[in-house]
């Protein structure tokens, strides 16, 4: 079901109903939104709002001091996820992980390529796709986050199945009031949890 006339910087977006996502030319416009509040109602409790991105602490599991930043763009009109960004902290482990997922349908002989006001970040190698999206995950190394705590914006640009080019945008708002928050959850909760 194509979704057409909503303005947003010429890009374009298509969904298909089988949960499998495909992308049309740039003639064909949507309008994205970031959904933090969504994203903080699927967190379930603890969830906390910064700007465009939202933190949770994960208390359900044997990594009771682990907390994530996330950020989710949708369609605003369906509320269909085109990009979900976490980032993973724990106290004691030196790397911190960044996770991108994307919707089915992209292309996987092009490599997405990260933009962070309008600069190369860096390529975003897809790992695995799953049903719910095709994910990217790595080790954020210290001269990446900086550059996402300090952005205005980003963008993720990549390739539909069909060739054509996307972008799909990332939020600066609140990125760094979110980090800061998840690191102090996160060692609050390494405390509570040291026998």
């Amino acid at each position: 079901m194509a979704i057409e006339g909503l303005p947003f910087f010429g890009l374009s977006y298509c969904m298909l109903k089988e949960r499998v996502r495909a992308f049309l030319t740039p003639s064909v416009l949507t309008l994205v939104a970031f959904f933090a509040a969504d994203l903080a109602a699927q967190s379930g409790e603890g969830g906390q709002l910064f700007g465009d991105w939202v933190v949770h602490c994960d208390t359900q599991s044997a990594r009771q001091s682990s907390c994530k930043m996330s950020q989710m763009a949708v369609v605003e009109t369906t509320s269909e996820p085109l990009l979900r960004i976490n980032i993973r902290y724990q106290p004691g482990i030196e790397n911190m992980l960044i996770q991108f997922v994307v919707p089915l349908g992209v292309s996987l002989k092009h490599t997405p390529q990260l933009y962070l006001d309008r600069r190369p970040a860096g390529p975003v190698a897809l790992d695995m796709c799953l049903q719910d999206g095709c994910y990217s995950t790595f080790n954020l190394n210290t001269d990446l986050l900086e550059r996402l705590l300090s952005m205005y914006e980003g963008e993720l640009k990549l390739h539909a199945g069909n060739g054509e080019a996307v972008q799909i945008p990332i939020s600066g708002n609140g990125s760094r009031a979110a980090f800061s928050a998840m690191q102090t959850m996160a060692r609050a909760l390494a405390k509570t949890s040291t026998p």
